[in-house]
């Protein structure tokens, strides 16, 4: 009988096969007692043999198969260099989400908007601060991507 390792995992299948296989040939002498139970699986794998003119034997009789997936193959330098500049982006991303966080940053830039439209002689105090604010966060928002253009430009040198 083959069994895949994947049923039985890290269990000791053989010491319960044997164990099982040793119980029924101690059965085999015994009367008005049940014989011995082991899980379906383990009992599948002790086969019953006739001897002629003797009691009957019990073997062990099965094999396990390592179902085992393979491990991944190793990635090509391509692959490794397309994984390391989106880890790069995505760490770009969450840098500038830590100064904004991306809904506050687009109802900020939707109020820029309207108050880069009001003529510059026109504008409130309130929209020169925001206008203010938001060239700080645009230059904050440019060294990040900066260095994130750095470490792209570190990445394609990799071999």
């Amino acid at each position: 009988m083959q069994i895949l390792k994947s049923q039985i995992g890290d269990s000791d299948f053989a010491a319960a096969v044997e164990q099982y296989r040793q119980a029924m040939l101690d059965h085999r002498f015994t009367q008005g007692e049940p014989a011995p139970t082991a899980h379906p699986l383990v009992e599948a794998c002790v086969k019953r043999v006739p001897v002629a003119g003797e009691a009957d034997d019990f073997v062990s009789d099965f094999e396990i198969i390592d179902d085992t997936p393979p491990p991944p193959p190793e990635p090509t330098p391509e692959e490794r260099k397309a994984a390391a500049i989106l880890k790069s982006r995505q760490q770009e991303q969450a840098d500038i989400a830590d100064i904004m966080p991306a809904g506050k940053a687009r109802v900020f830039q939707m109020d820029v908007q309207v108050a880069a439209m009001v003529p510059e002689a026109d504008r409130s105090p309130e929209q020169i601060e925001l206008l203010q604010r938001w060239a700080e966060y645009q230059d904050q928002v440019r060294q990040i991507q900066y260095e994130g253009a750095k470490r792209e430009a570190a990445i394609e040198d990799m071999t």
